[in-house]
């Protein structure tokens, strides 16, 4: 914990002497992912919120939520999974967009999941929504492999 201290004394000190640069927000990674396996999710939510670059903030959102998830605070998951779909819409490419969705899609229970998979078919490729698929639904691309299996024997 003390050292955990000092890093996130150091990159706040950092920060303010500085401007937004890219080994920071590698560094804010650095502490969130640290506080999560030290069970500080408060101190990993606030690095992870820290970070600049949308992608990795929106990643690295999705990790310590996911960690909130399994340590059993479905609330605090909730709303940081919901804030993480509004910084989604932040993200300037479309098909970062759709990566990023498909992340979260996958964090989220199948029900609350299946409701991005139309933004992530809008947003990137069909690809793209194949994972969010699988959480979802897994049946359904089983039941396509089989169909696709049947039409090239048959």
């Amino acid at each position: 914990r003390k050292l955990l201290d000092e890093y996130e004394a150091e990159l706040l000190a950092d920060g303010n002497r500085k401007s937004w640069d890219h080994e920071q927000d590698v560094d804010w990674d650095r502490l969130a992912e640290g506080s999560v396996a030290m069970g500080e999710f408060t101190r990993a939510e606030t690095a992870a919120r820290s970070i600049h670059e949308e992608r990795r903030r929106v990643k690295v959102m999705i990790r310590v939520g996911r960690a909130v998830q399994a340590a059993g605070d479905a609330g605090r998951a909730d709303r940081l999974f919901a804030d993480v779909e509004d910084e989604i819409h932040s993200i300037s490419h479309a098909s970062d967009r759709a990566e990023a969705l498909a992340a979260l899609s996958i964090a989220l229970p199948p029900e609350r999941g299946r409701r991005l998979i139309v933004s992530i078919l809008t947003l990137g490729t069909w690809t793209d929504a194949l994972m969010p698929i699988a959480h979802a639904d897994p049946d359904v691309i089983r039941d396509f492999v089989d169909e696709h299996a049947a039409q090239v024997s048959g």
